[in-house]
């Protein structure tokens, strides 16, 4: 088995790293000297003040002395004595010389400046870079016209003075502020004394203009792929459009090569292109050994109301994603879901064209595509506080394999509402039918089965105030008492397939819903009432939600015969579970979350959450703990997660996860962040459940900021923003 070789990271950034701004996370806290930075004139009146002045007449030269300042355009040289020779346009400049253009400021003793070129001489030179907060020095520093800056001998970083964690040194620099660049030549570059990398060539951002080159470098190592490095390299190919190459190899897989081209159309289009491929990976075990993935992601907005969408993911194989889609920006390993889409939006309507796919990756492979679906919904105000609904839907469904055929979905309903700063009561009344066209029947049923029925409803509500005290805190409680009765007559739907309906999860406010299922391939029979009751308090004056709380539960009076599945027996509960949710802000940090279902028949829980977080934004400190139990899942588990800062420097980070069913750690997580004023550095280890099968990855990740600069390593902002709830990156 090939092992990682450190020797390859090494080579492959001595080659020449560059951090285009595409990439730069530039931090001004330490600017050694900001100044305003205006674009640049070059006004050829000059304006000269001194406290006194001598002319040598013969020579056309006149030497200035005392707090000399000279003014060109929004260019300044300020010195102890000036000596201009008018006839030339030749300035010498000597003692506690100060010299500054936008983008720029030099320092040094000795100075010489043609002004009608615009070209300043300066040795030795100390500089500073105000847009980075970088400085400097030089053995002779030149500035031309044309915003640019050369300079010989250099020593550059961006800590402040007496500071040099880190410090580059080389032969020469070349500052292009209008290109937003600098260049140095034959560098190293220091971490305090001790050198880390040289470089024939090295290129920096100066500005905030997109410029192509390459990007942060990033590296990581696992027990599974061994060392992961990529090496972006960005190409500003127009204002509107760029492109990214991402080589990158895995120690463990192979070479990879991936790419990503954006565009943007202001005000009408924009999007994404990204493909990668792995021609030969060793660890696969499939039929084929080739890998690769497409993807893309565009959005068009054709008008103020008329809007478009395409999302499309293609994979050469089902454990893709599991195993090296990270650059793909999809958030689930196992279910793919393409989409075209046009919408276009009434005052009072909406209509809606689109094409789905749905797939599961794995096992279970059974896509699902929808082409054409066409909705169209209506919600028109009506007189006497009343409304009307209509929906109407054609979809075909394609299912390999499974029953497949186009739907037609109808949906109109009458709905009133009479509210009073007190309560409010609303009725409704609607119909549906719904009509398929099948290819092969099921069960021996018709080819063209329809359903037609009604449905009742009347929800209502009261509402109740008054002044309290919670936790020493003035406000408002409310007591918020609702009822909600729902009929619908039973129709067998054993004829019909299920595209698209499923059980919502359980929550307060799900036991209100008009459909006990998603989609439109089942209705569920109903003759039923909810009964919930709400409480909140409002802190006053600011009218802030400290605590809200709601419980309640259905009272089924009738058996539930519509199921998912043909021939599931009915459910034959005279209640739902008892649903309890609970939002408390306990102080202007801590806060907790309560999810209960009570299942009252058998006297236990069937679904449970508790999270009590600690959150302190000014100081930057994160902590939370969390209890999840789901029965039907078999799902115990526990989780904490935290963000704290040893030091004003240091801060630890961490997570761990651990299942309770399995006694099995299902991810650990833990790093340190230490940032000084010019330089960070991040390291992580994790370790987590991998693939399906409960295997572990063992991770480790480091990265090195050099503020002004680049970063080298692997991109652990992302991993912790995934990992930890509320994590922000470390900004001084």
């Amino acid at each position: 088995m090939n092992k990682p070789c450190p020797a390859l990271l090494l080579a492959l950034l001595a080659l020449g790293y560059r951090a285009p701004v595409a990439a730069a996370d530039i931090s001004l806290s330490c600017a050694a000297r900001p100044v305003e930075d205006r674009a640049f004139t070059t006004g050829g009146i000059i304006e000269i003040n001194a406290d006194s002045s001598q002319a040598d007449i013969g020579a056309q030269r006149i030497t200035f002395a005392g707090n000399v300042e000279l003014l060109q355009g929004n260019r300044r040289l300020t010195a102890d004595e000036i000596s201009y020779n008018k006839d030339d346009d030749v300035v010498d400049a000597s003692g506690n010389i100060l010299f500054s253009q936008p983008g720029i400021i030099l320092g040094g003793d000795r100075a010489h400046a043609e002004l009608g070129s615009r070209q300043l001489n300066i040795s030795p030179v100390r500089f500073e870079l105000p847009a980075i907060g970088g400085r400097g020095t030089a053995a002779e520093g030149t500035s031309t016209g044309n915003e640019l800056f050369r300079a010989e001998q250099i020593e550059f970083t961006t800590c402040p003075q007496g500071d040099d964690a880190w410090l580059l040194k080389a032969g020469e620099l070349q500052v292009d502020r209008a290109a937003g660049f600098a260049k140095a030549r034959n560098a190293t570059l220091s971490l305090g004394r001790v050198p880390v990398l040289a470089s024939p060539w090295l290129q920096f951002p100066v500005g905030d203009r997109r410029l192509s080159g390459f990007l942060v470098p990033r590296a990581s190592y696992s027990s599974r792929d061994g060392l992961d490095l990529a090496l972006p390299y960005y190409l500003n190919l127009a204002p509107n459009y760029d492109a990214t190459l991402f080589p990158r190899i895995i120690s463990e897989r192979g070479a990879m090569l991936g790419a990503e081209f954006r565009y943007l159309f202001p005000g009408t289009h924009r999007g994404t292109l990204y493909g990668e491929a792995l021609p030969n990976d060793r660890l696969y075990e499939g039929d084929n050994s080739f890998r690769g993935a497409f993807r893309v992601d565009h959005r068009s907005r054709f008008s103020e109301r008329f809007r478009g969408l395409l999302r499309y993911t293609a994979l050469s194989d089902d454990n893709y994603l599991e195993d090296l889609g990270r650059d793909l920006g999809i958030t689930s390993t196992r279910y793919l879901e393409n989409v075209f889409e046009l919408r276009y939006f009434g005052d009072t309507w909406e209509a809606l064209a689109n094409w789905t796919q749905q797939e599961v990756l794995g096992d279970f492979d059974r896509p699902i595509s929808r082409f054409p679906q066409l909705l169209y919904r209506l919600d028109q105000p009506l007189p006497a506080n009343s409304r009307l609904l209509f929906d109407a839907e054609y979809a075909n469904f394609e299912r390999n394999p499974g029953t497949s055929g186009p739907r037609l979905d109808l949906y109109s309903a009458l709905e009133g509402e009479w509210r009073k700063p007190w309560g409010y009561l609303r009725p409704r009344v609607g119909g549906r039918f719904t009509q398929y066209r099948l290819d092969t029947p099921i069960e021996e049923g018709p080819e063209n089965p329809e359903r037609t029925l009604y449905s009742l409803s009347l929800d209502s509500g009261l509402y109740f105030d008054r002044n309290a005290r919670l936790l020493a805190t003035e406000g408002v409680q409310t007591l918020e008492p609702r009822v909600f009765y729902l009929y619908v007559p039973y129709r067998d739907q054993d004829d019909q397939p299920n595209y698209d309906s499923t059980l919502p999860d359980l929550s307060y406010p799900n036991l209100f819903r008009q459909n006990r299922f998603t989609g439109a391939d089942r209705v569920g029979d109903a003759n039923q009432l909810t009964l919930g009751l709400t409480t909140r308090f409002i802190e006053a004056p600011s009218v802030r939600e400290r605590l809200s709380a709601s419980i309640g539960q259905v009272l089924f009076f009738e058996d539930r015969r519509v199921q998912l599945l043909p021939d599931a027996p009915p459910e034959t509960d005279s209640t739902s579970p008892l649903v309890g949710e609970l939002d408390l802000t306990l102080s202007q940090n801590w806060s907790t979350t309560a999810v209960l279902h009570w299942d009252i028949d058998d006297s236990r829980m069937d679904d449970g959450l508790l999270r009590v977080g600690y959150d302190n934004r000014s100081e930057r400190e994160l902590v939370y703990l969390a209890y999840r139990y789901n029965r039907r899942h078999d799902l115990k588990y526990t989780d904490l997660a935290f963000d704290w800062p040893l030091t004003s420097q240091i801060r630890f980070v961490g997570r761990w996860q651990y299942s309770l069913s399995t006694d099995r750690t299902m991810e650990a997580l833990g790093g340190l962040e230490y940032d000084s004023c010019c330089w960070r550095l991040r390291g992580a280890v994790r370790r987590y459940i991998a693939t399906t099968e409960g295997d572990y990855d063992n991770s480790l990740f480091i990265q090195l900021e050099l503020k002004g600069l680049g970063r080298l390593g692997d991109n652990i902002d992302e991993l912790l923003r995934r990992s930890i709830y509320g994590y922000d990156p470390f900004e001084n």
